[in-house]
């Protein structure tokens, strides 16, 4: 059972997204023992089933894919995560806009919040596949909740679009989350990035790749990948001015709710 621990802020709108990304994890899981570690069981199923495929058609061992899929698939699913949750921010959320005094832009950082105390659930399996896998263990996977937290600030724009895309127009939320569904295959998580060619191209030109390529690279093969650095953080200094240009057309929705 998750207990929701008292944060000590002087920030009273801190305290309050805080306080309900917890909340909302203490329901989504109250009839569970186990809580947000269901996620993390998923996550670790889904490593081992993908390692043994891909292992299984490109006569590699069993294992040996895990460690690079347990990396892109905890970015990935932080990733994936926020950005579907998205799509039903304001509609699930209405209550709260109506009758407090909660901002759109705090909404946000809930949903934000929630799902990195997922991601810190999963990034426990990262390291157990790493162990079971047989391969070194290594201290670059410290990395990986930095590069999340970019991730998480990165996402803080796209959540927005999301959730005013669908407000505008009410079909794209049967829409939308197939499209992340796809993006997925698009994003070398299952595959390794080409040098050339198609492949090649999907990376440059999809931004959720240069995250997950980035970690994989520093984690796995020890190696900076500086071209992908400068665009996430090209891309984290867009999302947080986008997220401030914004607030006026969120203050526009709460009086039309």
């Amino acid at each position: 059972m998750l207990r929701i621990p008292k944060f000590r802020t002087n920030n009273q709108s801190a305290r309050i997204w805080l306080h309900l990304g917890w909340r909302d994890l203490k329901i989504r899981y109250a009839s569970t023992k186990i809580g947000p570690w269901w996620s993390a069981a998923n996550l670790f199923a889904t490593v081992m089933g993908g390692s043994l495929a891909v292992g299984l058609l490109s006569g590699k061992g069993a294992l040996s894919q895990a460690p690079r899929l347990a990396v892109g698939l905890s970015i990935w699913t932080l990733i994936s995560a926020a950005l579907v949750e998205a799509t039903s921010l304001y509609e699930d959320d209405k209550s709260l806009l109506l009758n407090t005094t909660i901002t759109e832009k705090s909404l946000v950082y809930r949903l934000i919040w929630r799902n990195f105390i997922i991601f810190a659930h999963n990034a426990l399996v990262v390291i157990f596949v790493f162990v079971i896998s047989g391969n070194y263990f290594p201290f670059e996977i410290v990395y990986l909740v930095p590069i999340a937290l970019l991730t998480s600030v990165a996402l803080l724009y796209p959540i927005v679009l999301f959730a005013q895309s669908v407000y505008w127009m009410p079909d794209l939320r049967a829409i939308l989350p197939p499209f992340i569904q796809f993006c997925f295959f698009l994003t070398p998580v299952l595959w390794e990035p080409p040098t050339s060619g198609p492949g090649k191209l999907l990376l440059e030109l999809n931004p959720a790749a240069w995250f997950l390529h980035f970690s994989q690279g520093i984690i796995l093969h020890n190696s900076i990948y500086w071209s992908y650095l400068m665009r996430m953080l090209i891309f984290v200094g867009v999302s947080i001015l986008g997220l401030s240009v914004s607030s006026t057309m969120m203050a526009n929705i709460r009086k039309r709710l």
